[in-house]
């Protein structure tokens, strides 16, 4: 069923009576209906009766900059209490219903001043880091210092501390991806085993030698205990824990007691199998090198002499593809027993590796004539200017100036055009080589996907002016493919095992070792700097640059829900 995002907006909600309430749930959240469902105020921000609620607006990084800083506001404020004020008493009347300046022991109008020049600071970095527009910075400030001043003379919504995130859904995600695996551990059994069995047309119940009562009863026990603790912990409403109790209890009752279940294929299993398979076939012409006992460069000369795989090894096209697919088809069987690939899916990639496999010993071309990405070929050559002052040993802004006076990259950099051609090739073939190995990218597009980009390549080294416009729409859609590859960054994780827990059903905060809104304000930053970037060049216009951004939001919170 097609899902639609309600995106909850406004990390605080100022009352009426000049009190102060955050968000009871969080303010990135994003609440998942049903689009024939009637709209509904579930997952909505709770206040008191005389709170005042903005209409919902698009979620951006400005918005989580302005919630975190809320969110701190009563440590914040506690630096500049008076001296004789100890942390827990301050603490005590705060959450008692003081005002945060009656709490602190200092003048209202003193601890305003104070906390907004601290915020005013931190926007002020953000703006110079690149992460806000000073557009956006001002907006910021703005929203600070309206609720500062409800806070510092108002009294601080206690039920509103808590910021819970839709833990609930991650939580019923993972316990029904590792439904096979938590029956494994609690029959002290083999997960292997139980897939086996399974496969052969048993239910997971028959299989684990149990009653679907009591092995749903168990497996219910365990998720149900993990939605308590989040409640518990703030991470989640208890009407909602509720709901998903419910919601849970069915899907387990079905999985456990449907012979030859199996789980439902996801986009990360999708792109977990094309980064296997990739990373397998990329190795494929050496390790045919071992079997023939051959030198790898010489395999390697003789393909580029117009010779297929099997005349340059000696070894029969038959048992080169029985010698290079085993392994393939090990390591997928690997991924369907360690729950990274639905039995469907491990399937649809064995065929998918033998058909690649074929084409890649007979040296054939992809059937039909496949079409180039248009967006990964033009993110391969999105840093020309860049890439160009690099190899040149020149300053990046001097390059840019030179080019915008009128000359050439050729020109400018004082490069033959072969040299800074080849140069600029080997940038981009690095890209797009490294865009396949991480399943973003169809192995069989990857030639077609090079020849754009040389393409774009020369005609922007021939261009006098060369200004590097940049096509918002393959911009936004090659961003949001790197969304995996930007959260190991930023949580200074390895993609590949990230991907991978992702694919056996982690969220993606969970797999990034990090909580949800930590990961999105993280992303934001991230791909707000980015996008300002390309804005502050004028290789996007501002228009293009809010679009982004919001674009970027909505691909990430689906990613997310998923």
């Amino acid at each position: 069923m097609k899902k639609r995002f309600v995106v909850l907006m406004g990390a605080v909600v100022i009352a009426a009576s000049g009190g102060f309430a955050g968000p009871q749930h969080s303010a990135y959240a994003d609440a998942v209906k049903s689009e024939t469902a009637p709209a509904s105020n579930e997952g909505a921000v709770q206040t008191s009766p005389a709170a005042t609620v903005q209409a919902a607006a698009p979620l951006t990084y400005a918005d989580l900059l302005v919630h975190k800083q809320l969110s701190q506001i009563v440590t914040l404020a506690f630096a500049f209490a008076d001296s004789d004020i100890d942390y827990s008493s301050y603490l005590g009347a705060v959450y008692e219903g003081k005002s945060l300046a009656e709490a602190a022991g200092v003048s209202p109008g003193d601890l305003n001043d104070q906390l907004t020049a601290s915020v005013q600071h931190t926007v002020q970095a953000e703006v110079a880091a690149g992460s806000l527009t000073a557009t956006e910075g001002e907006q910021a400030v703005t929203s600070l210092s309206s609720a500062i001043s409800a806070a510092v003379s108002g009294s601080l919504n206690q039920a509103a501390r808590l910021s819970a995130t839709d833990a609930g859904q991650d939580l019923v995600q993972l316990h029904l991806s590792r439904i096979v695996p938590n029956t494994a551990v609690y029959i002290e059994g083999s997960a292997a085993d139980l897939l086996r069995a399974m496969q052969a047309g048993q239910s997971l119940a028959e299989a684990a030698g149990l009653s679907a009562d009591a092995l749903s009863d168990q497996l219910d026990s365990q998720l149900f205990a993990d939605l308590d603790n989040a409640v518990q912990s703030g991470k989640l409403l208890a009407a909602d824990a509720e709901a998903r109790k419910a919601e849970a209890a069915k899907a387990i009752r079905e999985a456990v007691s449907t012979p030859s279940f199996d789980k439902v294929n996801t986009v990360w299993m999708d792109r977990f199998g094309a980064q296997l398979v990739a990373r397998k076939l990329d190795s494929a012409e050496r390790l045919a090198a071992v079997q023939s006992s051959k030198d790898y460069s010489d395999v390697l000369e003789a393909l580029a002499q117009g010779k297929t795989l099997a005349d340059a090894t000696g070894i029969s096209e038959a048992d080169l593809a029985e010698q290079l697919g085993s392994p393939i088809h090990q390591a997928i069987d690997a991924s369907w027993l360690n729950g990274s690939l639905s039995r469907q899916a491990a399937d649809q990639w064995k065929a998918k590796a033998d058909e690649a496999l074929n084409r890649l010993i007979r040296g054939e071309a992809p059937a039909g004539s496949p079409q180039a990405d248009a967006a990964i070929a033009q993110g391969s050559t999105r840093d020309i200017v860049k890439a160009s002052a690099s190899y040149a040993s020149l300053s990046y802004e001097d390059l840019k100036q030179a080019v915008a006076s009128g000359q050439t990259l050729v020109q400018a950099t004082g490069l033959t055009e072969e040299e800074l051609l080849g140069t600029l090739k080997a940038e981009a073939d690095s890209y797009i080589a490294e865009a396949v190995l991480s399943g973003r990218l169809d192995r069989s597009a990857e030639q077609a996907t090079r020849e754009e980009a040389y393409t774009l390549i020369r005609s922007a080294i021939e261009t006098a002016g060369y200004a590097g416009k940049v096509d918002a729409q393959l911009y936004g859609s090659e961003l949001a493919s790197r969304i995996v590859e930007q959260a190991a960054e930023t949580d200074g994780v390895n993609a590949s095992e990230l991907l991978e827990a992702l694919a056996q059903g982690y969220s993606l905060s969970s797999a990034a070792h990090t909580d949800k809104d930590s990961l999105i304000y993280s992303l934001l930053r991230s791909a707000n700097q980015e996008i300002n970037g390309l804005a502050g060049e004028g290789r996007i216009t501002d228009e293009e640059s809010a679009q982004l951004k919001s674009d970027y939001t909505s691909s990430l919170l689906e990613l997310l829900a998923k």
